[in-house]
């Protein structure tokens, strides 16, 4: 996974990390912008009402659920919501011999204490639909996401 933090002059920051997937663009897709798809990378968001004016939830508690926006929806190219004050979105480009490039953005409006926690969470999340894509199971590790978030902390300026 290549990976950039890019801190832009008006005080933002674009995350960007770039998967390439072992599986057809459609079959990514697919596990971006169905339940059935994201219960196997990230069960904690759904579907809520799919296409550009739509929407997705974050399920906090079965009773708990945040509307999140959709942005930007290109069918089997892009999808782009709202993720708190900020914007997620992920980018594919269908390569050769039916693999898919992905490219997922976060743009941070503010840097705060968990930005290191979010981008560690989506980079943990992304190898887990990278797998699943793949037909492969990525295991959780605690370690790996201290590792993780120690780094993302170093790399945005954070003081532990």
């Amino acid at each position: 996974m290549n990976e950039s933090i890019q801190k832009q002059n008006n005080g933002t920051s674009i995350i960007e990390f770039k998967v390439n997937i072992n599986a057809p663009v459609t079959e990514v897709f697919a596990l971006l912008t169905t339940n059935e798809g994201l219960e196997k990378w990230f069960s904690e968001l759904e579907i809520g009402k799919l296409g550009t004016n739509g929407y997705l939830l974050f399920i906090m508690t079965s009773e708990e659920k945040i509307k999140m926006p959709i942005r930007a929806f290109e069918p089997n190219k892009k999808l782009a919501f709202e993720w708190d004050k900020d914007e997620v979105a992920f980018e594919l480009k269908e390569l050769p011999e039916n693999k898919t490039l992905l490219t997922f953005k976060e743009i941070l409006t503010t840097i705060t204490d968990h930005s290191p926690r979010d981008i560690s969470g989506w980079h943990i999340c992304l190898k887990k639909l990278q797998a699943a894509a793949e037909g492969k199971v990525y295991d959780f590790n605690k370690a790996t996401f201290d590792t993780l978030f120690n780094k993302y902390q170093k790399a945005l300026n954070i003081e532990k």
